[in-house]
């Protein structure tokens, strides 16, 4: 029952968050093209390079304190754009800044949310694609042979299920006390999953030391 609580728990931060992101974004200033260009130039390699580097520490040390790092990292990333809603918000200094693609050249005359916004997506993301590959990791090693697909199907639902029941009062939650209060309010929402995830590695570690002693006595 735990390890299914905590199946549902460990990207509930993650869920909440994304439901309002491209809101928060437009109230930045940013329209439809700029964020666009913004999520795939800043946050599709980062999430590549999250994920790489969670499969290289997985191979290294297990899924053990990965899992409690890309927890950690997942969560508190949150808080990030939490201080660039209270600290920026819509008060930021005004200066030209384009980016020629080609085909259409984007007028990113938002000064230093543009950057700002930028290196945040970048840290998100990477966080997020680290968190992605070591659960599924976690995941994969609960599952047993013979139903597997069923059994993982049925965890990844789990795994949606507190987002999609909560992500639709973050939009209320951000317009009666700002996106600021709801970006806190996805960190404090995290802080279950953190306590949940540091349990499982640490009962994690004792089963393996209790399978090791017992196969030294034989």
């Amino acid at each position: 029952l735990v390890l299914l609580v905590f199946i549902c728990l460990y990207r509930l931060s993650d869920q909440l968050f994304g439901s309002m992101a491209n809101p928060f974004y437009k109230r930045l200033g940013f329209d439809k093209d700029q964020i666009a260009v913004l999520v795939k130039i800043f946050g599709y390699f980062p999430t590549i390079m999250g994920a790489i580097a969670a499969s290289i520490c997985v191979t290294r040390w297990g899924w053990r304190w990965p899992l409690l790092v890309g927890c950690v990292a997942a969560v508190l990333s949150n808080l990030m754009y939490s201080w660039m809603a209270g600290s920026i918000g819509v008060d930021a200094v005004i200066y030209p800044v384009y980016l020629d693609l080609g085909l259409t050249v984007i007028d990113f005359s938002i000064g230093d949310k543009t950057l700002g916004l930028a290196l945040l997506i970048m840290i998100e993301n990477a966080s997020g694609g680290f968190a992605g590959v070591v659960f599924i990791q976690y995941l994969s090693s609960l599952l047993s042979r013979s139903h597997a697909v069923t059994q993982y199907a049925l965890f990844t639902s789990l795994m949606s299920v507190p987002g999609m029941l909560l992500g639709g009062f973050a939009g209320v939650w951000a317009d009666i006390f700002g996106f600021a209060s709801l970006f806190n309010a996805t960190v404090i929402a995290g802080i279950p999953a953190m306590l949940l995830c540091t349990w499982v590695v640490w009962q994690a570690k004792a089963n393996t030391r209790t399978t090791a002693t017992v196969a030294v006595n034989e």
